[in-house]
């Protein structure tokens, strides 16, 4: 209403648009610059103007400011030293201790072959000593319990030939020792 009591309207046209959309964007920024000016935080300690003549306290202020400035600077370096020591050690650790588990895994696998390894050789002298002296063929039966006493050692140096090799250690070496003790046997 205008002084008269008339009611005046008025037209809005795109530049006044144009300038309540502005309006709006700096309202909405000028929220955005509050909110971070309220919860963003930063320390300006014993700022200290260019005038001329400063007091007599100046060159205290100065020392003590930088003081605490190193102190926190040797903090942070001391900190980051500190975490490098601890992932260092941490890599140790987990290498020591893959190490150390590849060795337990390796013992558990010769020693379960070597189990195996004895077992046959007591069924072989089982299988061999309840049938060696009733037969009239005695050549016969002795091929047989040697043949399946060289299957029974095969098995076993394949069973340590594969457990060496999915370790990714030598398994040459393990097969002919196996072998020299099936030539032996």
């Amino acid at each position: 209403m205008s002084a008269g009591g008339e009611l005046v309207r008025v037209d809005f046209d795109e530049e006044t648009a144009m300038m309540s959309k502005r309006r709006l964007e700096a309202e909405r920024l000028e929220e955005k610059l509050k909110h971070i000016n309220d919860n963003v935080t930063y320390e300006s300690k014993n700022v200290q103007g260019s005038t001329a003549g400063a007091g007599s306290g100046a060159f205290h202020e100065y020392r003590h400011s930088r003081r605490r400035e190193y102190e926190r600077l040797e903090k942070m370096d001391e900190e980051e030293e500190e975490r490098d020591v601890k992932a260092k050690f941490e890599r140790r650790k987990r290498e020591r201790e893959e190490k150390e588990r590849k060795a337990v895994e390796r013992k558990r696998e010769k020693r379960n072959a070597k189990k195996m390894k004895m077992k046959m050789k007591m069924k072989m002298k089982k299988e061999g000593g309840d049938g060696g002296g009733n037969d009239d063929d005695g050549d016969e039966d002795e091929g047989d319990v040697g043949g399946k006493a060289e299957a029974a050692l095969a098995a076993t140096a394949a069973v340590k030939v594969v457990a060496t090799k999915a370790e990714g250690g030598g398994g040459g070496e393990i097969e002919d020792a196996d072998a020299a003790d099936a030539g032996l046997d």
